[in-house]
């Protein structure tokens, strides 16, 4: 292998490297700056989001229910308004006498 390829390769395993190594060290730094929670902490925060997702789904139950309602009482007038539209039969058109 000639000496300029070997020299290439060498410089370019070193500088990644480097560069893995800051990755590392900059997911160190992270991860020390968070403060670390206790196991109770941690049980209240997943307590407070179960009840949200309790009421979120409440929620969201009350909105569907609605929904379904409007649609339901669409489909009523709808129909109401067909039936009534083929009950009326429309006027027999009165043929006009050329004038005998």
């Amino acid at each position: 292998m000639p000496e300029e390829v070997m020299a290439v390769a060498v410089i370019g395993m070193l500088c990644s490297t480097g560069v893995v190594i800051a990755l590392i060290n900059a997911v160190k730094s992270h991860a020390r700056g968070r403060p670390e929670r206790t196991d109770a902490e941690v049980l209240v925060e997943m307590r407070r989001l179960r009840d949200e997702v309790q009421q979120l789904k409440r929620t969201n139950d009350v909105i569907l229910t609605f929904d379904s309602t409007l649609q339901e009482m669409q489909h009523r007038i709808t129909h109401l308004e067909r039936t009534r539209a083929t009950s009326q039969a429309p006027e027999e058109p009165q043929v006009l006498g050329l004038g005998r």
